[in-house]
């Protein structure tokens, strides 16, 4: 035994991981105490959450073991490979549980996961616990979209694995590790990305002759068959084989970004989904690697540990910089002009989501920076003014960037709304699905949803299908393109009137929506607007041929009967109720005799 081992608990923590663990876990659990206490109540980020994914992991769960190959409840039938769940073993829960109940366990593993991992993963990086233990904690409240699982906030579980296999002692449940991440992440999203990264891990592995390279390789391989088998039949429709469908997505025209705006946004604002508010403590990595460098070069004596982290501070920084000089170079118009005139592979894959490598970049950044900065107080002669003056900086940056993570979560108006005793004005879940109007809405066409088809006006198409309604509306990122003709037709004629719907409808197309120029692309009426709508020459013959039967409308639609439009609520009233966000109108669309 060693006599000198440090028997305090300041020493007992330094050696040991499992008590911090212990305690980021209690955090994880208590930040999910407001959604418990409001249940359907919460406040949750509908946008790119309710309105599209959760539809599809509600309609796989449906189906997931019935073999049926056609999802026929939205889009007169979506093929199953254009509704492939971000996270595929976030479905089960879906299965099994009420969605809300199985949304909630889905956004624990997320919060639970990215806190415990990102400890980990900071902690073999720089060996400091309470820098690897505060940085987790603000890592788990980034507003990450629970549908998109792991994907970003399960990396750490990776770029540990990696690590932990450069260790003499092998440790084989690593691997299940990176299974894990394979199995609650999109290979779409980011996971080829995240493959990339490790190839290059792979190499250097090589030519650094640690012997640890096989394992490295097994890693990589798991990783990269656990993806492919997990998508093989979106990756048939991407490369031609199989009986899959011709994507709408072959039409789909993206605009570029100018790349100096690109590798602004990249390097100090942040891409959309991958904001890791590097804003807020940039500085303290900028004075890590000036001062830092210096710091090396006029420290004398055992200099092992303070040029490994500075060199490996020095290396981040550079991946980080040739990663979003890259990621901009792709997203610039010029090559996106280029691949615009592609088609397949290359025209429908979106390079530029390399961007959600960036935030456990940053946050690795950051951690070695502050742990630069610590061995430099250790080393100074005004070591106790330097130890001072570092937690007040530690404090006042881990604090400002807390404040600015949490003021974009969705735990800050959850918790405003229990303070307000329920009062906060935001849609929460229940609002959003309105349970409550869409039965009314079923009993006013006779009860017989599951027989009719639906498109919505003003409300997400969403809610309709979350409610057991079949519509021919929906949110979807990959549905076949002779449907995107064939809704065209029912829009044509307000498409027609705005050269901005034209191109945001036959550009993008994702959301396959009614829209309207009075209106615009607002996909969202709330009662309190009292809105109505005089203009919509939507093409009715169109809409009959795809079969449907009503609109369901959170506007109130002027002269309906001169469009082939019957209103079925009586005296003309709304289906809302006080503490509803919407006032609904079902409008039949009128036979031809």
């Amino acid at each position: 035994m060693n006599k000198f081992r440090d028997n305090s608990i300041a020493g007992f923590l330094k050696r040991h991981r499992f008590p911090w663990l212990i305690v980021l876990a209690v955090i994880a659990i208590a930040s999910m105490i407001p959604y418990f206490i409001l249940g359907e109540n919460s406040i949750v980020t509908y946008h790119d959450q309710l309105d599209g994914e959760l539809v599809t992991y509600l309609l796989n769960a449906k189906h997931l073991f019935d073999g049926v190959k056609i999802y026929p409840e939205i889009m007169n039938g979506i093929p199953r490979e254009g509704l492939v769940s971000p996270a595929p073993f976030f479905v089960l829960f879906f299965k099994i549980f009420k969605p809300f109940t199985a949304f909630l366990i889905c956004m624990f593993i997320v919060r639970i996961v990215s806190a415990l991992y990102m400890f980990l993963f900071l902690d073999e990086l720089t060996s400091k616990k309470f820098i690897s233990f505060t940085l987790a904690i603000l890592f788990m409240l980034l507003p990450f979209y629970t549908v998109y699982g792991l994907s970003i906030p399960g990396q750490p579980i990776v770029y540990y694995a990696f690590l932990r296999f450069k260790k003499d002692k092998f440790e084989w449940y690593h691997y299940f590790e990176v299974l894990l991440y394979v199995a609650c992440s999109s290979f779409a999203l980011c996971g080829f990305a995240v493959i990339f990264v490790c190839g290059v891990g792979l190499l250097i592995s090589f030519f650094s002759k640690n012997g640890k390279a096989l394992r490295y390789l097994i890693a990589l391989l798991t990783l990269l068959f656990g993806f492919l088998l997990e998508n093989i039949s979106l990756l048939g429709q991407f490369f031609g084989f199989g009986n899959s469908f011709i994507s709408h997505k072959e039409e789909m025209i993206r605009t570029g970004t100018p790349f100096f705006k690109g590798l602004f946004d990249l390097l100090i604002t942040g891409a959309d989904y991958t904001h890791a508010y590097q804003l807020y403590y940039l500085p303290i990595i900028a004075i890590s690697l000036i001062f830092g460098g210096v710091f090396v070069f006029i420290t004398a004596g055992d200099k092992d540990d303070i040029e490994k982290t500075y060199y490996t501070l020095l290396i981040g920084a550079g991946i980080i910089l040739t990663f979003a000089i890259i990621t901009a170079f792709v997203g610039s118009p010029v090559v996106v002009n280029v691949l615009n005139k592609t088609s397949g592979f290359l025209h429908d894959f979106n390079f530029t989501r390399f961007s959600w490598l960036f935030t456990v970049f940053w946050f690795a950044e950051f951690a070695l920076s502050l742990k630069m900065l610590w061995i430099m107080v250790r080393n100074m002669d005004l070591r106790i003014l330097g130890i001072i003056l570092y937690v007040i900086g530690f404090v006042g940056v881990t604090g400002v960037t807390g404040f600015f993570i949490l003021k974009d979560n969705d735990l800050k108006p959850n918790i405003l709304k229990i303070a307000n005793n329920g009062d906060y004005e935001m849609m929460t879940w229940k609002q959003y699905f309105a349970e409550d109007l869409f039965s009314e809405v079923d009993k006013m066409i006779g009860g017989k949803k599951q027989e009719v088809k639906v498109v919505s006006y003003g409300i997400y198409p969403a809610a309709a299908t979350y409610n057991g309604f079949n519509c021919l509306d929906a949110y979807s990122n990959n549905y076949d393109l002779n449907y995107k003709h064939a809704f065209r037709e029912v829009i044509a004629p307000e498409l027609d009137k705005s050269d901005y719907l034209k191109q945001w409808f036959d550009g993008w197309g994702n959301r396959c929506v009614l829209v309207t120029n009075e209106n615009m692309n607002y996909f969202t009426f709330e009662k309190k607007w009292g809105t109505y709508t005089t203009s919509y020459d939507f093409n009715i013959d169109a809409l009959k041929n795809l079969g449907c039967d009503y609109i369901i409308s959170a506007s109130y639609f002027i002269e309906p009967e001169s469009h082939g439009l019957k209103l079925l609520n009586e005296n003309d009233e709304a289906i809302e109720t006080p503490d509803s966000w919407y006032r609904l109108f079902v409008y039949e669309i009128e036979k031809n005799e």
